[in-house]
């Protein structure tokens, strides 16, 4: 029987900054977001979790 197996792997890492008010801080994160490297996740927190079905479409392990 053939299954299929669906992996995500999700990345959290957070950063302070300075910002003079509410405007300059939304543009220093949309840069922040835009311009991080997978280097700039080192040493942040990781978490796995994935779904199981077979071919037939039934759910055998659901996300948790």
């Amino acid at each position: 029987m053939k299954y299929s197996i669906t992996m995500e792997r999700t990345q959290r890492v957070a950063f302070s900054f300075t910002a003079d008010n509410d405007d300059e801080a939304l543009e220093k994160a949309a840069e922040l977001n835009r311009t991080s490297t997978p280097a700039d996740f080192e040493g942040g927190d990781e978490e796995h979790d994935y779904a199981l079905c077979d071919d037939a479409g039934n759910l055998l392990v659901d996300w948790d």
